[in-house]
């Protein structure tokens, strides 16, 4: 086994939880680079020149594959909007840069399009490749330039980039800010990052036979694209890089065997995983990176793995930065109702990739991110150092941005339309590039609030049987190891509008829920909400998807969307209660497997905010004779005799009170109001009534229990029973709320039965 160096003394990183004097202590496989390799020089702006050659000939692939771009235009070149097929127009250009003089050739390099759903902006972005394998810009033979049009300011790439350059785990890339003209048109600013490739690793000093792998839709499950020959190349290339592109390399067995073991659950994921085939300074630094920046979009994509020819090791390394510092808040986003959940953040947003699920899952491993996330915060993220970068940029860039004659002017995503002067343009850019440096404290601070939440999970399409409806979703893991509850609602809508919702569980101890269906068919939406017991809470991975037309969506978080068969109304039903099992402390875990009237609507809205509005209710008993009552309501409880259940005991409407304008549905023997037990002693249409006893409850939030013994009621087998809230103690005596809704209208009440 190799051990990297890791002294005895701190061997298991999570065995207990004394963490490291420094987070960050050496290990033999540590990465090492070059003193030199980054521009450190103020940020400038370099103009670069290209002319374009246009040939007579095709810009197609025919029908056997063959490409033949020799007549391929700009205009070809800008209307490539598919990265993924296989059609990649290029044109011929000469290049000339402020510091790449003219070398007298017709041409030089070769231009095409490089993204991708940014291939979709009007502004395009470009990678250019120089002919000459020796004659090199900047050592670099390929420049990417990119456009970031969806980053109001232009930055945010640059700034992650220049901020990565002074951590030691962690290989950053070099960056310059561009001028593009295209045969004397100018195209605006550009940022050029550094191409991963074979002059990347020559640069660090790295073999550049080395396996380079950048990540597409890469989850390190392992799969049959995956499958090898016998000298490691891929038998299906294309298959092989629909989810990581092969960048160097032409031995992939290492990659193969490193996912075979992050697989493997039943190893040691310390000693067989992580030792052996990673560096810990170096994943821990990545992390770190990607929850300081708020980066977005990394789970799955935007990162590369390094594994040096000859070793075990892989190494994560940042890739597009883009969609970080707070990009989710920018105007245009938040006029556009995009939505980012809470759980596409680190390290919640790793939980769907089998390695980092596998580390999140050690003990005390959020305690270690914690410690390297503040380390590199403290010692290489300092909003001072965000700002000085930022004040450099802006003597750059920013005048000419904010230029409405230079073209980037107008293509801003802002949320100006025609009618609005330019001033709402710069008004824009310059309140979020104001924010840039305070988005690292909010990043921060974001984490170490919701680092203990649990994980998010996946929910499982519902299924129809005898007349239940049956729910499961995957259990939520917590970091701590807290027990989870989970809250459940069934609506008609998927923003879960009140009025819309039809079913609503709280606090149900496992990851499913059976109950009787009773609503009408038709599509319906439900949601799961985990909470552990520090009211820590995580969405589900769901989202709903609402199409409104072209290019207009409506994402719904948390929503998964179900056709419903016809329901029947649930007619009795009875709950045999485990002798001690209901503990009185207005908590109603114990009651959440247990079959309940159905929910009633948020329908009662009221003037002190404790109005009576009832949402669900259950009844109960046991062996030993006692009978239980529970409710939920849509408001905090204020108990008084406004809580009202109303019961017929011998199942009889010819006996009991039938309500004093004879329009109750049953005869009620006995009431309780508040919690006092009253029995009827009327002619069955006057208000007269004997008191029998208080009964034993609790209340707390919008909860409330109670108990009694059946002998009070008289030792009924059966009860027909409906709730009223009289909501005149609360000043809003014209509202009642009765369950079921159609109780007094339609004569619909519920039953239970005491069945042993």
């Amino acid at each position: 086994m190799k051990i990297k160096g890791i002294t005895l003394a701190i061997a298991s990183v999570f065995a207990t939880s004394s963490l490291y004097a420094d987070v960050f202590d050496p290990l033999t496989n540590d990465l090492t680079l070059p003193n030199n390799i980054y521009n450190t020089a103020p940020a400038n702006l370099l103009t670069i020149q290209l002319s374009t050659l246009i040939a007579a000939g095709e810009c197609e692939i025919d029908n056997n594959g063959v490409e033949d771009y020799s007549g391929c235009t700009l205009d070809d070149v800008n209307n490539d909007i598919d990265g993924n097929d296989k059609f990649k127009p290029e044109i011929k250009v000469h290049f000339t840069a402020d510091d790449f003089l003219d070398d007298s050739q017709t041409t030089n390099a070769t231009l095409r399009q490089r993204g991708g759903y940014s291939r979709f902006a009007p502004q395009k972005s470009y990678r250019l490749k120089l002919d000459s394998k020796d004659t090199l810009w900047r050592n670099e033979r390929k420049l990417q330039l990119n456009k970031h049009p969806w980053d109001v300011t232009r930055v945010r790439n640059k700034l992650s980039f220049d901020l990565m350059k002074g951590i030691p785990h962690l290989p950053s890339l070099n960056s310059q800010f561009v001028k593009l003209n295209i045969d004397n048109v100018s195209h605006g600013i550009y940022t050029h990052i550094e191409s991963m490739g074979k002059e990347y690793l020559n640069q660090r000093g790295w073999d550049s036979n080395s396996g380079l792998y950048k990540a597409k839709s890469f989850s390190f499950s392992e799969r049959s694209d995956y499958d090898l020959d016998a000298q490691g190349k891929p038998l299906d290339k294309d298959a092989f890089e629909r989810h990581i592109e092969i960048k160097r390399g032409k031995d992939h067995r290492k990659f193969v065997e490193m996912l075979a073991a992050v697989n493997d659950h039943a190893n040691n994921f310390q000693t067989d995983v992580l030792d052996k085939y990673f560096n810990r300074n170096n994943y821990l630094s990545w992390m770190a990176v990607n929850i300081l920046t708020g980066n977005l979009d990394v789970s799955h994509s935007n990162f590369y793995l390094y594994n040096p020819k000859g070793t075990d090791d892989f190494y994560f390394l940042p890739w597009d930065y883009d969609d970080t510092w707070g990009i989710q808040d920018q105007p245009d986003n938040v006029a556009d109702g995009t939505i980012w959940d809470k759980n596409q953040f680190n390290p919640q947003h790793l939980w769907s990739s089998k390695f980092h699920q596998r580390f999140l899952k050690q003990p005390n491993a959020l305690d270690l991110l914690t410690e390297a996330v503040t380390k590199i915060k403290n010692d290489h993220f300092s909003a001072q150092k965000i700002q000085t970068l930022l004040n450099r940029y802006a003597t750059v860039i920013s005048s000419r941005i904010k230029d409405e004659n230079e073209p980037d002017f107008y293509e801003l995503p802002t949320t100006a339309t025609e009618n609005d002067p330019d001033s709402v343009i710069r008004d824009q850019y310059d309140l979020v590039y104001s924010q840039l440096a305070g988005r690292l404290q909010e990043n921060y601070d974001r984490f170490i609030a919701e680092k203990e939440s649990p994980m998010p999970f996946d929910l499982n399409t519902p299924t129809f049987t005898n007349g239940n409806i049956n729910l499961t979703w995957d259990a939520a893991f917590d970091p701590q190891g807290d027990a989870v509850r989970y809250d459940l609602d069934i609506s008609t809508t998927p923003d879960f509008q009140n009025g819309t919702i039809k079913v609503s569980i709280k606090d149900i101890l496992t990851h499913s829920y059976s109950a009787h269906w009773e609503h009408p068919a038709g599509q319906y939406y439900y949601r799961v909400v985990s909470r552990d017991s520090g009211n820590h809470w995580q969405n589900s991975n769901e989202s709903y998807v609402e199409n409104k037309g072209e290019d207009d969506e409506i994402i719904y978080i948390n929503a998964f969307d179900f056709t419903a068969p016809q329901g029947t109304p649930l007619t009795s039903y009875s709950n045999l209660i485990t002798l001690g099992s209901i503990v009185y402390n207005g908590d109603l875990s114990e009651w959440s497997n247990l079959q309940s009237f159905n929910t009633d609507p948020a329908d009662i809205s009221g003037l002190s905010g404790s109005e009576v509005d009832w949402r669900r209710a259950w009844m109960g008993h046991d062996v030993n004779g006692n009978i239980y009552f529970a409710s939920q309501y849509d408001n905090t409880i204020n108990m008084t005799w406004g809580h009202i259940t109303y019961m017929d005991t011998d199942q009889n409407r010819n006996t009991g009170f039938i309500g004093g304008a004879s329009n109750f549905p049953i005869g009620v023997e006995y009431m309780i109001q508040g919690y006092r037990l009253w029995k009827y002693t009327g002619n069955g249409t006057s208000w007269s009534w004997a008191p029998v006893t208080e009964l034993w409850r609790s209340w707390h939030g919008t909860n409330s229990e109670m108990t009694t013994p059946v002998a009070n009621i008289g030792n009924p087998t059966g009860i027909n029973v409906f709730f009223e809230g009289n909501n005149h103690p609360y000043g809003n005596g014209l509202a009642s709320d009765f369950y079921p809704n159609d109780a007094m209208s339609a004569g619909q009440y519920f039953t239970y039965l005491l069945t042993q």
